[in-house]
């Protein structure tokens, strides 16, 4: 899987991640504006100002960046990061060991945790909490030399110390959140896979991939739904199905019935609905088709069978029964239909498109 996925190839979870740094990008730079108009409230100047600036600034270009190239998001997630990583540093060390608390651990230092929603977004599953135990270790040096050093007096240490512990008992509950959080978000998405796999497992035909009987009878019951609308049922059969599993065996067939699904994939419109109805027999619901339409599908469904032949079987040919929907009929009726135009274009030589009476 590569690391820096096209827009195309994003999952659903990347998707997801790929907005959620754009929200949480656009979040900085509003923080960063936000502090900028308030600057003259609570008496930021000169140097003071720079950094909310260059919040704001770099902010707006990597969400202008990742919305023009979504595929990017892990990228510029990644320098996001390295960034807020070195200035958090280097803010901590800043503050401990050269202000020595003279302005406390607010300000910028606030907003150190969000380094770990960060991590828990671009870098997924045991990787991130890897990263962000990474990230935890690099800030704790600045604390750690601040408990250790002879420069700093024992009178700011007792005055701070609790502070600085507690800050980095905040950041590790902020770890250990995201570290549930995200097993949590992995087992809820095996589940959820699992639940879809096994849906279509139950509404699909092993065999071509195509919707099963159970998924079509669901189908049907729209059609014969209130407004509706008009529509036909193309009901079409393989023409001597029994001669190739005689003659070439059952894997063959196999691969006749498969190929006989390419070529009606093909051969459908826009919103028509395909599936396998049993057997060698298969059916397409045509939703607002008029007859003369619905015998074009059936047409083409023809043609594209003559024109790929299968390397042993031959030329498929299959016999096509259509029947158009009827107001304030029944689905069986309907079906009856199109199976006796079916079986007409049998008896009458196979190879054939007819209309029920």
């Amino acid at each position: 899987m590569s690391v820096f996925p096209r827009a195309e190839a994003l999952s659903p979870q990347d998707a997801f991640r790929c907005h959620a740094l754009i929200i949480l990008l656009t979040c900085s730079a509003a923080a960063a504006l936000c502090s900028l108009i308030l600057t003259p409230l609570v008496g930021l100047q000169g140097l003071d100002t720079v950094g909310p600036v260059l919040i704001f600034i770099k902010s707006v270009l990597f969400v202008t960046w990742v919305r023009r190239r979504p595929e990017a998001f892990r990228l510029v997630g990644l320098i996001e990061l390295v960034l807020e990583v070195v200035t958090g540093a280097v803010k901590l060390t800043t503050v401990l060991h050269i202000d020595q608390l003279s302005y406390g651990l607010g300000g910028y230092l606030n907003w150190l945790p969000l380094i770990y929603v960060l991590a828990a977004l671009v870098v997924p599953g045991r990787w991130g909490l890897v990263v962000s135990m990474g990230i935890y270790g690099v800030l704790l040096v600045p604390g750690i030399a601040f408990g250790l050093s002879a420069q700093v007096p024992a009178g700011v240490k007792m005055l701070f110390g609790n502070t600085v512990v507690q800050m980095y008992i905040l950041h590790a509950a902020f770890i250990a959140f995201f570290a549930l959080l995200g097993q949590a978000m992995e087992a809820y998405t095996r589940a959820e896979g699992q639940a879809e796999l096994q849906a279509r497992l139950a509404n699909s035909d092993v065999l071509t991939g195509l919707p099963n009987r159970r998924q079509l009878t669901v189908w049907l019951e729209r059609l014969r739904a209130p407004g509706a609308g008009a529509g036909c049922v193309l009901l079409f059969d393989l023409d001597h199905f029994k001669a190739v599993n005689d003659t070439h065996g059952h894997d063959v067939g196999d691969e006749v019935l498969r190929l006989t699904a390419t070529c009606a994939r093909e051969a459908m419109r826009e919103g028509d609905l395909l599936g396998r109805w049993g057997g060698e027999e298969f059916m397409a619901i045509l939703p607002g088709c008029p007859l003369v339409r619905a015998q074009s599908v059936a047409a083409r469904l023809q043609a594209s069978l003559h024109a790929t032949p299968h390397p042993l079987a031959g030329v498929v040919t299959v016999s096509c029964g259509l029947a158009e929907v009827r107001p304030g009929e029944d689905i069986d009726a309907l079906l009856r239909r199109a199976d006796a135009a079916l079986y007409r274009a049998k008896r009458e030589g196979r190879d054939l498109i007819r209309i029920s009476a």
